[in-house]
């Protein structure tokens, strides 16, 4: 038996070393999900000062939450060797600093917001990924502070996981909230990271996952740049005419609000079909076309047929803990009961749509129908669908009250010049010649 004296002589350290716990934080995730962590970090700030929740109107209550008290900026720049993201969402105060945003990992009961932050890493996590120095400042309402961080030097201290403040003070009246905000700049990027962020394809992709990934924000007030260039959403907008509905449906599991909605998009539309999921606002899936989201298992395997085809996920809950999202936020956990009751009616309600284009492009049929579906679709995005339960439908009776169908044959180039000089049209297209002699025949022979 141990005795008390003894216990420490007998003590097994199994503390990680800081070399090893950066390289496994940082290993899965890439430099885009990076950028995005340190956005979230702004836009938490941006939520929990405004007491903003962009679910809401989509969830029924139109009315509240429906604005920001405040228009927001964040300003993201990177040249050369120096990354940097500026915020006047509200900034952070000491007490959540020293208590809370710099922590690796949060406690369960800590965190119980509508906001962004889950597991406590995302913000650091981005750090040890991007560069060495570090500089963070953040300014509230009545206090600042700024910690400075080097990560070589940092790691060298292997018992000592705390960081420091390199200024904090409170100030003797508060200022408005215009001046609030954080200023992060990542100087010494790692030599991969820095090349990366040189390549224009990068940087496109970087302003476009961002502009989708926070669309709902920027709805809301909050306006994003890229290297001085504000970024407009491009997610696809839902095809409504007289006759075609879209699907909706809401339920809440486990505490959980979970809304679907299903339709298709416009012929105009360019941008990739699919699921689009959302956890609290923020996108978490992109155009999903894979068994994950149940195509090649209870939908058919994903076809150019559907391209067209676009489904919307959203999960809601203050508990972000109860939210199926991964720790990257790049996906789900598909395992997780919250989203296989998801999926089953996902399938449920995508199935109408997927019947339609299979039907729509089978080998016998007629491809005026889709034209017929298609023509006098209205773009309209989620927040304009009506708040209660539908299922897709279309209106047969108007669709074959307007149906065409394509005529295709093939004659000798010398009969059709034939008509042509008969017609003194020399220049008279083909398709133009047999809609000509088509026409002709009806007018002649079918109207007598």
């Amino acid at each position: 038996m141990i005795t008390e004296n003894e216990s420490g002589k007998n003590q097994i350290n199994a503390a990680p070393s800081k070399n090893f716990f950066i390289k496994m934080l940082t290993r899965d995730i890439g430099l885009v999900d990076c950028i995005l962590d340190l956005v979230d970090n702004s836009v938490d700030s941006f939520i929990r000062n405004n007491n903003l929740d962009v679910t809401q109107p989509l969830l029924g209550d139109r009315m509240r939450h429906a604005a920001a008290k405040n228009k927001a900026y964040i300003n993201i720049n990177f040249t050369g060797n120096r990354f940097s993201i500026e915020d006047n969402c509200g900034g952070i105060s000491i007490d959540d600093a020293k208590n809370y945003v710099f922590r690796f990992g949060y406690h369960h009961e800590e965190k119980r917001t509508t906001g962004l932050g889950v597991y406590g890493i995302g913000m650091k996590r981005a750090f040890f990924k991007m560069g060495n120095k570090i500089d963070f400042i953040s300014i509230t309402k009545n206090e600042e502070f700024s910690v400075e961080i080097d990560v070589e030097k940092w790691k060298q201290e292997e018992n000592n996981w705390h960081f420091k403040f390199s200024d904090a003070k409170p100030y003797p009246k508060p200022i408005g909230t215009k001046n609030t905000g954080t200023v992060i700049e990542i100087s010494e990027l790692h030599e991969e990271i820095a090349g990366r962020l040189k390549l224009k394809v990068v940087q496109n992709e970087i302003s476009e996952k961002i502009a989708n990934t926070y669309a709902l924000f920027i709805d809301h007030g909050v306006e994003i740049k890229v290297n001085g260039v504000a970024l407009a959403s491009k997610l696809p907008k839902l095809g409504i005419s007289s006759n075609v509905t879209s699907a909706r449906k809401q339920f809440v599991k486990n505490g959980v609000d979970v809304l679907i909605i299903i339709g298709v998009t416009p012929p105009s539309n360019k941008t990739p079909g699919g699921w689009y999921i959302f956890c609290n606002g923020r996108m978490v899936v992109e155009a999903d076309k894979t068994p994950l989201t149940g195509w090649g298992r209870d939908l058919p395997q994903f076809h150019t047929k559907f391209n067209h085809f676009v489904g919307y996920l959203y999960f809601h809950s203050p508990d972000v803990f109860k939210l199926p999202w991964r720790t990257t936020k790049n996906g789900v956990e598909a395992e997780s009961e919250i989203y296989l009751t998801a999926l089953n009616e996902m399938t449920l309600l995508a199935k109408p749509v997927t019947d339609l284009f299979t039907k729509i492009y089978a080998p016998d049929e007629d491809r005026a129908e889709s034209k017929a579906l298609f023509r006098n679709l209205r773009e309209k995005s989620t927040q304009q669908i009506p708040i209660k339960t539908t299922l897709f439908r279309v209106n047969d009776s108007k669709l074959k009250e307007s149906q065409e169908v394509n005529i295709t044959y093939r004659r000798n180039v010398e009969e059709v010049e034939r008509i042509r000089r008969k017609l003194a049209k020399p220049r008279m297209p083909a398709t133009k010649v047999g809609q000509y002699t088509f026409d002709y025949f009806i007018k002649n022979h079918c109207e007598q």
